[in-house]
């Protein structure tokens, strides 16, 4: 891992990689070895071309993007260059004072005056405000914790990241942002911030009807949907319960001149694996030898969630001759004859992963949901001989 500098990208050495053939960037990079890339939120393409000096031609071919492509906050980029190298701070040099010589005294002796010493200052500490904690107590949701408080429950859920919001339990401690603690003597004030006007509606659980049903149908998340509602088990929603679903914020009317309110990006449920072996460019030749793709794990995954894995074939006149998609829970997948080339000729197979929930499986054809942006795409060189 390659620290970045204060304030600068956060980013991870990959797998240097082979040269590319002739027309394609090198991707190995000055130092030897290339680095990821997290987005943040507001970067683009170019931004992030700029900040590591590369050509934005070579980023999207390193990425196998195009220019029109969009970038997701949490989404990984191969950066086609050595180690990120921050412009040295150069420390002025302050000359010292030359003492001006005291002329020699030609009258009678006069007695030194002492020279009254410098006092200095005292500096003043300014007290760093201690944040405000909250005790949860039985029957509290995140909803009803942020209202009370005045923020929004996103503000709260970010501001407690390792507080899951469908298991609070009572004595769980909560930090409640942008309020601070008063001291002993003081007296409590109430913080007045913007109150949560995200909008809501009703929802009566019929017969057959999961959670899955609300996410397709409300586009939700699990944390948004149990963050205004008490759900026990996800797995079975009682019928007739009533649920509370937010549908988002109203635009305020003209009369009203509201506060401009940032809202944070929603960032995935998991980051974008990083892809290992075949090493990126590497050049199997014509060996008949099984190839086997494997990633480095990016979390513990439910029983629903798979790693999606997307190989694409392309001969070599640049043409894309098959493409193949494999749902596994392992952290590789063997490529199966049917998905290798079987004409002869010279192919370069390039392939990604990311992670999904499947959310419906008809006949062979699954479908789902993304918790993460896809990996940086990785490619090899397979030659088929005449047989």
């Amino acid at each position: 891992m390659v620290a970045a500098p204060s304030g600068g990208p956060a980013t991870a050495e990959a797998p240097a990689s082979a040269t590319a053939e002739s027309g394609e960037a090198d991707l190995s990079g000055s130092g030897g070895s290339n680095l990821i890339h997290y987005v943040r939120v507001g970067e683009t393409l170019s931004v992030i071309a700029n900040i590591y000096d590369v050509q934005l031609k070579d980023l999207l071919r390193a990425n196998g993007l195009a220019p029109d492509s969009q970038l997701t906050a949490g989404d990984t980029l191969l950066i086609p260059r050595g180690v990120y190298t921050p412009i040295p701070t150069v420390t002025p040099v302050i000359p010292e004072d030359t003492p001006t010589p005291k002329p020699t005294a030609t009258g009678p002796a006069i007695a030194a005056v002492p020279e009254t010493p410098t006092v200095e200052p005292t500096p003043t500490l300014t007290p760093v405000p201690t944040p405000l904690v909250y005790e949860v107590r039985r029957g509290d949701v995140p909803a009803a914790i942020a209202q009370r408080y005045g923020v929004r429950v996103d503000s709260l859920l970010a501001a407690n990241p390792g507080v899951a919001p469908s298991l609070l339990r009572p004595g769980d401690k909560l930090v409640i942002p942008g309020t601070s603690a008063a001291p002993p003597t003081a007296t409590p004030i109430l913080p007045t911030s913007t109150p949560d006007r995200t909008v809501f509606t009703e929802h009566t659980i019929t017969a057959g009807e999961t959670i899955t049903d609300l996410y397709v149908r409300y586009n939700l998340t699990y944390d948004r949907l149990v963050a205004y509602n008490t759900i026990t088990d996800s797995n079975h929603l009682p019928v007739g319960s009533v649920l509370r679903i937010a549908l988002g914020t109203p635009t305020p009317t003209a009369t009203v001149i509201p506060s401009p309110t940032v809202s944070p990006t929603p960032l995935p449920v998991y980051l974008a694996p990083v892809p290992l072996m075949p090493l990126n460019g590497a050049d199997l030749g014509s060996t008949g030898q099984p190839i086997v793709l494997s990633w480095a794990a990016t979390g513990l995954l439910g029983p629903n969630e798979y790693y999606v894995v997307r190989l694409r074939t392309y001969d070599s006149s640049g043409t894309l001759v098959a493409s193949t998609e494999a749902w596994t829970q392992t952290t590789s997948w063997r490529v199966p004859d049917e998905a290798r080339p079987p004409l002869p000729g010279s192919y370069v197979l390039r392939w990604d992963v990311s992670v999904r929930r499947r959310l419906v499986s008809v006949a062979r054809e699954a479908t789902g949901m993304a918790l993460s942006s896809r990996s940086p795409a990785f490619e090899f060189r397979l030659t088929v001989a005449r047989r």
